[in-house]
């Protein structure tokens, strides 16, 4: 390349769209779940089950699982959803209002006739303290109810780090005269989370179930869920699915798992397999990624011909730190620290911020403490005591480092805020340091050195040849010229256009992975010096 072009480059990208159609054929259930508010995986056996919700088709990271079931009179719905590892689910609504979209919530939205032009949706909301909520949306010539209320069954519990909500929705109250296995029913299930605030969904776009339709069928139908087993957010992949047959006839089925990744290659599991009633099967596909930044989850299970669906997934995620959700309300000092670290002269500078201190602090000294992350021995510990304006800086001496460590700030006065700032920092030490590896001018096979013959540049299956003025004369690429004509400058001086006459092009550098070449210019008054480097 040479250093006088303007270089593009494309980096591709992962991206799920909401709009995507789901359609899920689900069995019967042969008993209804026992709605205790704890989620027995028994129990919803012969429900659909699925991991994790999305907006815009990005995963959210607070886990939650699903499920979805029917028997004839009823449809069965559950949430397993993630609790903070610190503090509570915001649950300050008491009332039964859909004001409960302003606590940690659920929702359950249901269409009897998706697709219709005329007809109506049932939306539900609850809490974890036991608060419901209920809307009734018409659309078409359909009058809206609003003084329907669903009282639909819920029962709530907190176990194991996990919000357990299970419900029962009567078909009478929705759809009279009709019973779970009679048409297509549109069914979206949402999370609304709090502290910080977030909304996501089983359908990973809007609220209404536009795009998603559940079929709950007695004969041709399988029990479908997917558990994603470790924290793909990290680069640990294990997605599962678990695919069973409770009807009394197998079922012939392909099953495909596919992770996009900007990264090559993909990663995929397909198999065709045939489910006999009462044999659940299970496919895996597991990984571990270091290296991926955006990922793309696709599940599919159909028949073999791909004419008929039995479940459809979709959604994305980028690559994130480990995390932990917390909704504590953490104390904010207010004093500051900011800081750089130089490995290789075992230095380190700080600033420190007093500037917010309330007025009536009396401040004697900020102290700063390096220490390994974990422990509480100080490695070197720092004093502020001459502050100008509210801010200091020091510079100091380090011994050698490696691992993780924490500078921890502490303000010491009358009335000053008790507390530590802590501010983690890393340093990793790599075998490859001061070994001077990268510095070599050699070119390495596959990869061809430069060649430089007369005005031309030959790199990497092109060839430029350049003209007096530095500027390329031509470009041939797969053995076809590129450029109309030769390039050249244009220069005006005095308000009058002025011919360059330029000297002649020399190289000053010809190396095997480098090529300087020089060429000079007058036009007028204007003297140019251009340098083309090619590498």
């Amino acid at each position: 390349m040479f250093s006088h072009l303007l270089q593009c480059g494309l980096i591709g990208a992962l991206s799920a769209s909401a709009a995507w159609a789901a359609d899920y054929r689900v069995p019967l259930m042969a008993q209804p779940p026992k709605l205790d508010g704890k989620i027995e995986p028994a129990e919803w056996a012969q429900s659909a089950g699925f991991d994790g919700f999305a907006m815009g088709g990005n995963l959210e990271r607070r886990r939650v699982r699903a499920f979805v079931g029917a028997t004839p009179s009823h449809l069965y719905f559950a949430f397993l959803s993630q609790l903070p590892a610190e503090g509570e689910l915001t649950s300050a609504v008491d009332t039964d209002t859909v004001k409960i979209v302003f606590d940690d919530s659920i929702e359950v939205w249901i269409d009897p006739t998706p697709g219709s032009e005329h007809g109506q949706m049932f939306q539900m909301l609850a809490n974890a303290v036991g608060r419901q909520g209920y809307k009734h949306h018409a659309r078409g010539n359909v009058r809206e109810r609003p003084d329907w209320r669903g009282n639909w069954q819920v029962a709530n519990g907190l176990h194991d780090g996990y919000w357990h909500c299970e419900l029962a929705v009567a078909i009478t109250d929705i759809a009279p005269g009709r019973t779970a296995d009679q048409g297509a029913w549109g069914i979206n299930l949402c999370r609304n989370w709090k502290q910080p605030w977030a909304f996501s969904s089983l359908g990973g776009g809007a609220y209404a179930p536009e795009n998603i339709r559940f079929t709950f069928a007695r004969q041709d139908a399988l029990a479908v869920a997917h558990e994603s087993r470790a924290d793909a957010f990290v680069g640990d992949l294990d997605m599962n699915l678990s695919i069973a047959n409770p009807t009394d006839k197998p079922i012939a089925v392909k099953a495909e798992m596919l992770i996009k990744r900007d990264v090559m290659p993909e990663l995929r599991h397909a198999e065709e397999l045939s489910i006999e009633p009462g044999k659940p099967q299970q496919i895996a596909l597991q990984a571990k990624d270091a290296s991926t930044r955006k990922y793309q989850l696709d599940i599919r299970v159909t028949s073999p011909d791909g004419q008929k669906g039995y479940y459809a997934r979709s959604y994305a995620w980028a690559a994130d730190k480990p995390w932990l959700w917390t909704t504590t309300k953490k104390q904010v000092l207010p004093i500051d620290i900011q800081f750089a670290y130089y490995p290789y002269l075992n230095r380190m500078r700080i600033l420190a911020d007093v500037s917010n201190l309330p007025e009536a602090a009396v401040l004697d000294k900020l102290t700063c403490t390096i220490r390994k992350k974990g422990t509480t021995k100080a490695i070197k510990t720092v004093t502020f005591d001459k502050f100008a304006k509210g801010r200091q800086e020091l510079a100091f001496e380090l011994r050698p480092l490696n691992g993780e460590y924490e500078l921890v700030a502490q303000a010491h006065g009358k009335n000053v805020p008790p507390g530590e700032l802590i501010k983690p920092f890393q340093r990793t030490v790599y075998e490859w340091e001061h070994l001077g590896l990268g510095t070599s001018k050699k070119v390495y096979p596959p990869f061809t050195p430069i060649q430089v013959k007369g005005m031309s540049v030959s790199t990497v299956l092109r060839e430029h040849t350049m003209n007096d003025a530095g500027l390329w004369e031509q470009v041939i690429a797969a053995g076809k010229p590129l450029l109309a004509g030769p390039m050249r400058f244009e220069t005006v001086a005095g308000g009058q256009p002025v011919t360059p006459k330029a000297t002649s092009l020399r190289f000053t550098r010809k190396r095997d992975n480098e090529a300087i070449a020089e060429a000079r210019f007058q036009a007028g008054p204007l003297r140019a010096l251009v340098q083309s480097t090619g590498d």
